[in-house]
């Protein structure tokens, strides 16, 4: 089964379960529980992953969308806010449970190479002496006409 097609199978039958409260204004604690099934495919879905993979961006970011979609399907269903303070913290658990044993590599910054640097060094300096030439030229050259 595909992802897409998982995704609107779940969504497909929590709106069958959320239809009588379609009408109504949102319910807060009805929406609260309802994320609790995205949440749920969400960890299926990570259980599924080998661990080495669950750090993977390539990997995690499909997931990580499915359960955002998931999330804002059933808020505009319901017709609350998203995000709201319930997605907050489903996130913030999700984050918590899964990503905290995740490496946070920030790669080191260094300058870029000399044939990148030297034309962007050179080109205001150029510039801003061309404009002053000019501008003394231009002047000189009116100072005679008066």
């Amino acid at each position: 089964m595909t992802r897409t097609s998982r995704l609107y199978r779940l969504l497909g039958g929590l709106l069958l379960l959320l239809l009588p409260a379609l009408c109504a204004a949102c319910e807060l604690t009805l929406y609260s529980h309802s994320i609790q099934l995205c949440l749920i495919d969400f960890e299926e879905q990570m259980n599924r992953t080998s661990p080495q993979r669950r750090c993977d961006w390539t990997v995690l970011s499909s997931l990580y969308e499915d359960l955002t979609v998931c999330t804002e399907v059933l808020a505009h269903t319901l017709q609350c806010a998203w995000p709201n303070p319930e997605v907050d913290s489903l996130f913030v658990g999700v984050h918590g449970r899964w990503l905290k044993a995740c490496p946070r590599y920030i790669a080191p910054l260094h300058d870029p190479p000399l044939f990148v640097l030297v034309p962007l060094i050179l080109a205001p300096v150029l510039s801003t002496l061309l404009v002053t030439a000019l501008v003394v030229w231009l002047g000189k050259r009116s100072e005679g006409r008066l």
